[in-house]
């Protein structure tokens, strides 16, 4: 019966391909206590960034070559003035969101050969949704449609998703440019590439179907009723993704935002051994933890109504929404517990590998030369390994 459950489900499901909601905030506080990252950075265009790296056909090539959609543009949202200073942990704050802002948008349209009939489980060919698989990792793998005759769905073992590679391709792009001098683009390859580690920290990102308690029966009780199901999922998917970042919000919210701040900020870091690898013991941690969660929250959050299932982002994105969460919390401290416990978990995992990935890549920043002893002439510095922050 539960390989029943999630192949009706996965069979209409359109899994959120956002994960928390402001990565943007979450990596400001993950980040807080890195000190270097107060340093500043010189902005440039990735025009000019490439030109300077000598990578032949410019921006167009590079971007199908990092297979992100060719219509990208990218807009400056942390407060820069090309050729002024600008501080590092703004850059990789601002961009941590980036790569929910079209990177990833309608790739199987630019580039047909990234396409598996198994993400039909994982948002589908068209519409908005195509970006999931980019998004998510199903580290236990996935049940699949059974083979005529067969009625009884397949697991399939194998891990399905492409977060943790792109977690890997951005930190290797942030680290050419740290040490070739360009750290502007450093850390904005570095933002994208947490974006990709903190969409594994939210379980629902890890795990085909968090908990069966999302499943809804049709009218008769014979079957499950895929369309309902499938929009109770996105609800509560939301209202998780949404939840460390709005909970904490109004004059009511101090208690909550206080609990997110102990959770996020820190100085602990964890053993790295690569990207590739980080992101995918994240996404194995998060799906260990994913039932738990999920139960919790079909406890914590109101039942949705029919206008919640019309419209779930309407529903959960109102202040209204919040502010009734606040209250009831405040009003159930205890009975609260079993939904912010496992979230907190959450949150402190996903900050601490934040902290790893980003100081790992801080070491292939080039060391300022030395000061010269009086009378001794200056070594001159290579062109391509000046010092990364000025």
């Amino acid at each position: 019966m539960p390989a029943m459950i999630a192949l009706a489900l996965m069979l209409a499901a359109a899994p959120q391909a956002r994960a928390w909601d402001h990565h943007d905030a979450l990596t400001a506080l993950a980040l807080r206590d890195i000190p270097v990252l107060d340093s500043s950075v010189v902005p440039e265009t990735l025009d000019a960034y490439l030109t300077a790296s000598l990578r032949a056909g410019g921006k167009a090539v590079f971007l199908r070559a990092i297979k992100v959609n060719p219509t990208t543009d990218f807009p400056s949202r942390a407060g820069e003035a090309f050729g002024a200073p600008v501080a590092a942990r703004a850059v990789i704050s601002a961009y941590a969101d980036e790569p929910d802002w079209g990177l990833d948008q309608s790739l199987f349209d630019y580039y047909p050969e990234l396409w598996k009939d198994d993400y039909q489980f994982m948002g589908g060919r068209t519409g908005p949704q195509t970006r999931a698989f980019r998004h998510m990792y199903w580290p236990g793998g996935f049940y699949r449609q059974p083979s005529p005759p067969a009625r009884i769905p397949v697991h399939d073992p194998t891990p399905l998703g492409e977060a943790p590679q792109r977690c890997s391709l951005f930190f290797s792009l942030a680290r050419e440019a740290f040490a070739s001098g360009h750290p502007y683009w450093g850390a904005r390859f570095l933002a994208w590439s947490l974006h990709y580690l903190e969409d594994l920290g939210q379980p629902f990102h890890a795990t085909q179907l968090a908990t069966t308690m999302f499943v809804r029966p049709t009218p008769d009780g014979r079957s499950i009723d895929v369309e309902k199901t499938t929009r109770v999922v996105a609800y509560f998917h939301l209202a998780v993704d949404g939840f460390p970042q709005h909970s904490g919000e109004g004059p009511n919210g101090g208690p909550l935002r206080a609990r997110e701040t102990a959770d996020l900020v820190g100085t602990a870091a964890i053993p790295f051994s690569s990207a590739l690898s980080l992101a995918q013991d994240a996404a194995v941690v998060s799906a260990g933890q994913a039932q738990v969660l999920g139960e919790a929250a079909a406890d914590f959050f109101p039942d949705p109504d029919a206008g919640a299932l019309a419209d779930p982002a309407g529903r959960v994105y109102t202040d209204q929404f919040w502010t009734s969460l606040q209250a009831a919390v405040a009003a159930d401290p205890r009975g609260s517990e079993a939904f912010l416990t496992p979230l907190d978990a959450r949150l402190a995992d996903t900050a601490v590998r934040a902290r790893t990935l980003v100081l790992e890549a801080l070491k292939s920043v080039p060391a300022a030369p030395a000061p010269q002893a009086p009378g001794l002439a200056a070594r001159p510095v290579p062109l391509l390994a000046p010092p990364l922050f000025r």
